[in-house]
């Protein structure tokens, strides 16, 4: 087990970064000289694009880049706005114009996230935090 210096935590002894904080557990020139694969940006955006469109399903990106809690996470969401919406409209509420808005925005928002999850991938960087937290 590899002890975090920054937190304490035990990680497995394969880990290179810790797995509560993000803080790595190599030598930076070891962690730089690992392969980290490259995912393709356009294909990233356009998954989230489409997983939009076409299943309300916001945030394919994430899937497709291997962060699969933070990609249901972005669908638990957007499933739930998208039920409410059609549950408001469905008995004549109007606030379900404003509710269509706030899944655009949430959409817009998954779109960047994804963009900006694969630009730190394939620069050998941890991925933003989401609401506060380090999720992958």
């Amino acid at each position: 087990m590899r002890k975090c210096e920054s937190c304490g935590y035990e990680n497995e002894d394969e880990a290179l970064r810790c797995n509560q904080c993000g803080e790595p557990l190599v030598d930076k020139e070891e962690l730089n000289n690992i392969y980290f694969p490259f995912k393709n940006v356009t294909l990233t955006v356009i998954l989230s694009i489409l997983g939009g469109i076409i299943v309300p399903l916001h945030g394919l990106g994430n899937a497709y880049l291997g962060y699969y809690k933070r990609f249901l996470i972005e669908a638990v969401v957007d499933i739930c706005i998208t039920i409410c919406s059609n549950l408001a409209y469905a008995n004549n509420i109007s606030v379900y114009q404003y509710l269509f808005i706030f899944l655009l925005i949430w959409w817009i928002f998954t779109i960047y996230d994804s963009y900006n999850c694969v630009k730190r991938l394939n620069g050998g960087e941890l991925p933003p935090k989401f609401f506060g937290k380090r999720i992958t």
